[in-house]
C-alpha cells in the first residue's frame, strides 16, 4: 500500500511539471499564484495521506527508554488471532491491578494507556503453553534454562513473584526482559493474549 502511494505521489508531481512547462501564462503573478495553489494542493493531499495509512494500517511506532530491551525505536505491528512463538518481541502490559500499581508508585514503569493505566513494556516470550515451569530457591527453570527472581530491586525495595502456575495454559505467555532488573513475567505471572498488543521490530536500536 504504502508502494501505490508514493508511486501515486510521484505521477502527480510528473504531471505537475508538465503542466507548468508546457503551458504558456503570461501573467507572471498568475503563474506564480497558480504554482503555489497546487504545492499547496499536493502537501495537504500528501498530509492527509499519511494520515490516512496511520489510521488503517497496522503499524505504530514505539520508543523504548527502560532496560528490558535495547533502547531505541521500534516498529509495532498489531495483529489479532496470532500464536505468539519463543523469540517474539512483544508490546505487553502489566495483568494484574496490584502490581500494575507498584509498579508506577515505584517508577519501574511510568503512567500509560494499559488497562491498569502502566505504559506498555517490550517484552521476549520466553515460553509458551504447554511448558512446565519448577519455581525452587528462587529460581524458575523452564526448558532446561534458569532464570533468578530478585528479592529486591535497585531502591532495596522487596520484590516477590506472583508467578504460581507451574504449567502454561493456553493462550498464556511467559515474557521476559533481557535485563536482570527487568519487571517481568518473574514478578507479574504469566501474561494472557488479551494483554499482549502486538510485534515489536526493532528500527533504530541500541543496547543498554
Amino acid at each position: 500500500m504504502f508502494k501505490k502511494w508514493f508511486l501515486m505521489l510521484q505521477e502527480m508531481y510528473r504531471i505537475f511539471h508538465l503542466i507548468i512547462k508546457y503551458i504558456e501564462v503570461k501573467d507572471t503573478m498568475k503563474i506564480k499564484r497558480t504554482v503555489d495553489f497546487i504545492k499547496f494542493s499536493l502537501i495537504s493531499l500528501s498530509l492527509l495521506g499519511v494520515i490516512v495509512l496511520y489510521k488503517i494500517l497496522p503499524y505504530r511506532l514505539a520508543y523504548n527508554f527502560t532496560n528490558s530491551e535495547d533502547i531505541g525505536v521500534y516498529l509495532v505491528k498489531f495483529v489479532d488471532n496470532v500464536a505468539y512463538k519463543v523469540g517474539d518481541l512483544v508490546v505487553v502490559c502489566v495483568p494484574d491491578q496490584e502490581l500494575a500499581n507498584i509498579a508506577i508508585n515505584r517508577k519501574y514503569l511510568s503512567s500509560g494507556r494499559c488497562p491498569y493505566k502502566t505504559a506498555y513494556e517490550i517484552k521476549q516470550i520466553a515460553a509458551t503453553h504447554p511448558t512446565n515451569l519448577y519455581i525452587q530457591y528462587n529460581q524458575i527453570q523452564y526448558n532446561q534454562l534458569y532464570v533468578n527472581i530478585l528479592n529486591k530491586d535497585n531502591a532495596n525495595l522487596p520484590l516477590k513473584s506472583n508467578l504460581t502456575i507451574k504449567k502454561i495454559p493456553r493462550d498464556y505467555y511467559f515474557v521476559l526482559g533481557q535485563s536482570i532488573n527487568s519487571f517481568d513475567s518473574r514478578y507479574y505471572g504469566l501474561v494472557p493474549k488479551s494483554f499482549i498488543y502486538g510485534l515489536a521490530i526493532p528500527l533504530l536500536t541500541w543496547s543498554n
